[in-house]
């Protein structure tokens, strides 16, 4: 009887083992990709309220969103460094509203869980200035001074 009782606590207890590493493994996002829904490489728009959006990364907990002007090689500024944590995939969030100004931009965004990150996927986009107007060439209007 001892003996039985042993053999079935020691599978129980392995079991519970089992499972509890399982539930602290967690997938390896290395190899996956977050796809930009907007703005896509070389929007432009003359909206300067931007949404930016991504689609959900299976397994993916949190994002980390950031946004350069002009780019993340040449960056003058770092506007957005934002992370966006989610404790289950129920309630994921994959968009993020910002207020920008005319110029040119970069975004990136990446996904990661508690043991891997995805690579950034990085999209360009340009705010056109719609504040000043065009200059006229009066030669190419056919007046003459």
């Amino acid at each position: 009887m001892k003996k039985t009782l042993f053999i079935l606590l020691s599978v129980l207890l392995f079991s519970f083992t089992i499972n509890a590493c399982n539930e602290l493994i967690e997938e390896d996002l290395a190899d996956h990709e977050v796809n930009i829904v907007a703005p896509k490489d070389g929007t432009e728009t003359a909206h300067q309220t931007i949404l930016f959006a991504w689609e959900m990364v299976e397994h993916g907990r949190s994002y980390h969103i950031q946004v350069a002007t002009p780019t993340f090689n040449n960056a003058q500024t770092l506007l957005v460094d934002s992370i966006m944590s989610f404790p289950d995939t129920i309630q994921v969030k994959t968009s993020l509203s910002y207020e920008l100004f005319p110029g040119d931009f970069q975004w990136r965004v990446r996904s990661f869980n508690g043991s891997s990150t995805t690579p950034y996927t990085v999209a360009a986009f340009k705010i056109i200035d719609t504040a000043t107007p065009p200059i006229i060439d009066e030669e190419e209007d056919g007046e003459e001074g």
